[in-house]
């Protein structure tokens, strides 16, 4: 068992589409969205609230510099992307929970905005 979280900034139902939006403040350094590490986790969180309404699930990214010309191209997730993306997750929790010794860094600049920081 697990628990996954994901921000999103925004998120908007029109035509049969869960169109979830991430605003960056970076720079763009992918082509499209299925490339970046959060979106799989992100799509995960989001999948089950598309499903429930019959919608389909689109993720983009958006990002607000003015010298980024192109946003990546969006991520309409399907159901087969779903099941690898969930297996990828129970993998990774697998090999956790396998992890014999968890130090953490308890490094104030890495854990302040983390709401596990107590853990």
């Amino acid at each position: 068992m697990f628990m996954a979280t994901a921000r999103i900034d925004a998120v908007w139902i029109h035509d049969g589409i869960l169109d979830a939006r991430d605003y960056k403040t970076g720079g763009r350094f992918v082509d499209t969205v299925a490339e970046i590490p959060a979106a799989p986790v992100q799509a995960y969180v989001l999948a089950a609230q598309a499903q429930s309404r019959g919608l389909r699930l689109r993720l983009r990214y958006e990002y607000l510099q003015p010298e980024v010309d192109d946003d990546p191209e969006p991520w309409e997730v399907d159901d087969e992307a779903l099941a690898v993306i969930e297996e990828e997750l129970r993998d990774a929790v697998e090999r956790m929970w396998k992890q014999e010794e968890w130090r953490g860094v308890a490094d104030v600049e890495v854990c302040r905005t983390c709401r596990y920081r107590s853990i």
